[in-house]
């Protein structure tokens, strides 16, 4: 009997074991003349955040991270042996090493023939290499083929690397048009093991259609200042370039934005320029108005605006800076105005001549239509 239950107790210990490192990861060394003392750290290397995930001391020449994700997350290793050095009171300088790795919760290695050969700060070479998972597997394939982003992500459609790729090409590119959105994601397919990165894309894939080049702004409805509602695509001129400038009027850098929108309004007499707060307090924007006094059309997005425009480009997406073309299609979307004022100097005029070079055209070739008509009545 009591064989039994030690046998049970044996079994339950070793199914924890294999849940816990299953839910976790754990990254070991193997690398021979790594010096006791070096203080290592793991930290998310995705968005603008870096977060520690983990730290270690190097003891008995290894190291051992340990910790949890919630999902496969690239990150930098990275080494220093500045305690150790200020503890020896050496005047040598520290020494700083940054490896790139993609962490899953798995057993994963980092193998290196000397510890200088970290200092290169690669994600591989003949010297270097870090292995375990699936995502750090793909990593080291994309680093050593070399191909370019768009033709590894077709080959390897489900890899959490991928759906970073495709991520950051249609975040990050303002000048994609709808179709080129969608050959870049027609391949894209969902990683059972990384469903928050899947749902980002997939956001990152709506909110990019939507400033797409060529496609047609979402109409929103709006207040103006007077408290009548509107939406945007009446607020929009017809038949003239346009800029639109989504911000949030009570924070200090929006504020900033005045003195370089009032210029570009001095400058571009030819387009029709509007700005759309998403402030929740009327009262205060009324205020805010009042006191910058500002030359062009202002509008408010109402309740259900502010639901429709967050869903669109996310909760964080002031200032955002749109510029349109006459036929009411979007031309540029940018988070820098100093990149869409480069933009507007640089088109907005030809865009107007263009425009009406092609309404007079079409006119000239409605007109020569209707007189062929009539001649044939007269016949």
């Amino acid at each position: 009997m009591e064989r039994i239950i030690f046998t049970l107790l044996c079994t339950l210990c070793a199914c924890t074991s294999f849940a816990q490192t299953k839910n976790s990861f754990v990254i070991t060394s193997d690398i021979p003349d790594l010096p006791d003392g070096i203080e290592v750290e793991l930290e998310t290397a995705e968005g603008s955040n870096y977060d520690e995930v983990a730290r270690a001391v190097v003891q008995d020449g290894k190291f051992v991270l340990t910790g949890r994700l919630t999902h496969p997350t690239l990150c930098t290793l990275s080494t220093n042996n500045y305690k150790l050095l200020y503890a020896m009171e050496s005047k040598e300088e520290p020494t700083w090493t940054y490896t790139p790795i993609f962490v899953s919760n798995t057993t994963m290695t980092v193998k290196a023939d000397k510890y200088k050969y970290l200092a290169s700060n690669l994600p591989i070479s003949k010297h270097l290499c870090v292995t375990g998972g699936k995502a750090q597997a793909d990593f080291n394939d994309f680093n050593q083929r070399k191909n370019d982003s768009l033709t590894w992500m077709k080959k390897n459609p489900q890899s959490p690397l991928a759906i970073k790729m495709a991520t950051e090409m249609v975040l990050n590119n303002r000048t994609l048009t709808k179709r080129q959105i969608e050959d870049i994601t027609a391949t894209i397919f969902a990683c059972p093991e990384d469903y928050p990165r899947v749902n980002a894309y997939r956001r990152a894939v709506a909110t990019a259609k939507a400033m797409a080049v060529g496609e047609s702004l979402q109409d929103i409805p709006m207040f103006t200042q007077k408290n009548r509602t509107t939406s945007l695509l009446v607020a929009i001129p017809t038949g003239k370039v346009a800029f639109i400038c989504f911000w949030t009027t009570w924070r200090k850098p929006n504020q900033k934005l005045i003195p370089e929108l009032k210029n570009m309004v001095a400058k571009h007499p030819e387009v029709a320029f509007l700005c759309v707060a998403d402030d929740k307090e009327d009262y205060l924007w009324q205020k805010f108005l009042e006191r910058t006094q500002l030359s062009w059309p202002q509008y408010r997005l109402t309740k259900r605006g502010m639901k429709q425009f967050t869903d669109t480009f996310g909760p964080d997406a002031t200032p955002l800076f749109v510029m349109l073309a006459p036929d009411g299609t979007i031309v540029r979307a940018s988070s820098y105005l100093g990149d869409m004022q480069k933009l507007l100097d640089k088109t907005a005029m030809k865009l107007a001549r263009a425009y009406e070079q092609q309404k007079k055209k079409a006119g000239e070739q409605s007109e020569g239509t209707r007189n062929t008509k009539q001649s044939k009545k007269k016949t």
